[in-house]
């Protein structure tokens, strides 16, 4: 709906912010790096920013002009009544509480990393010696989760590349007979068991190192494998070519730059939590300097 012209005219006269906090707020302003919240009258967070120096952003607002700033900045000063900040030992420390106060308030005037991207963990299950399993779960609970792996971003990709991974561990089925209807399918189940003639004490440490990113050894195998079965009814060399391509972009995209990612921040877990992903990214973007290069 567009608002009305009285509306967008806010900064005709004196910037707003001047009446409403007063100058002992503007007085006492540090010039730390830190984090700042604008209110609304009812005490709704409007806006989470951050800085190197809280003064100095501060300012800027306080002597915004219609002439020189957008009319969403313009709409968000007529809008608070208050602001209330904090500062931080750094300012990377401050771009982290920044991230963590946008997913808890989602402020109307924030437009990023509102949202939570869709994060799946991949549990891979043993029951017995002749047995493996992989489910895909959207936590990683504590009595699981030393066997789970993740946080891996991505709904379609991630489901994708499962389905590559089932039909990698279906070679080794009893018979190599066909595929599973569900083993086929564009997103295949949440949660499949596979079944062998013996124990696969080596497969499944492959798979680990896969899933953790530090191997990429069960590809090698994989391409080993499938080379020896192009007689058989399972060959296929478009969906081979297909699951390369998954499982190459899976390991590479998600395990490997997880296992980079935990390196990099010297996070000792196994797992990468979400927020710990989301973090990394979302500093990459402030700080090229900490962006994973392969």
């Amino acid at each position: 709906m567009p608002q009305p012209r009285e509306q967008l005219d806010l900064l005709t006269s004196e910037n707003p912010l001047l009446m409403k906090l007063g100058e002992a707020f503007w007085n006492e302003i540090p010039r730390e790096p830190g984090v700042y919240r604008f209110l609304s009258a009812g005490g709704d967070v409007l806006y989470v920013g951050k800085s190197g120096n809280l003064r100095a952003r501060l300012f800027s607002y306080k002597t915004a002009k219609k002439t020189s700033v957008s009319r969403k900045i313009i709409r968000l000063i007529r809008s608070t009544e208050r602001i209330i900040y904090e500062t931080c030992a750094s300012e990377t420390e401050a771009v982290l509480l920044e991230n963590e106060l946008i997913r808890t308030f989602k402020p109307e005037f924030n437009s990023a990393n509102k949202e939570p991207e869709t994060y799946y963990y991949i549990h891979l299950m043993q029951p017995d010696e002749n047995k493996i399993g992989l489910e895909l779960r959207m936590s990683a609970p504590e009595e699981i989760r030393k066997n789970c792996y993740g946080a891996f971003k991505g709904h379609v990709p991630v489901r994708s590349a499962l389905g590559a991974i089932h039909r990698t561990l279906h070679h080794y089925s009893p018979g190599n007979s066909s595929y599973p209807a569900t083993l086929t399918r564009i997103l295949t189940p949440r949660l499949y068991i596979h079944h062998f003639d013996a124990p696969v004490p080596v497969l499944k440490r492959m798979l680990t190192h896969f899933l953790s990113g530090q191997s990429c050894e069960f590809l090698r195998l994989r391409e080993a494998l499938i080379t020896e079965d192009k007689s058989t009814s399972l060959f296929n060399c478009r969906r081979f070519e297909a699951d390369s391509v998954l499982l190459n972009q899976f390991y590479e995209v998600r395990s490997r730059f997880n296992f980079l990612i935990r390196s990099q921040l010297e996070i000792h877990d196994h797992l990468l939590t979400q927020q710990e992903f989301d973090d990394y990214l979302v500093m990459a973007r402030h700080f090229p300097e900490l962006r994973i290069r392969f």
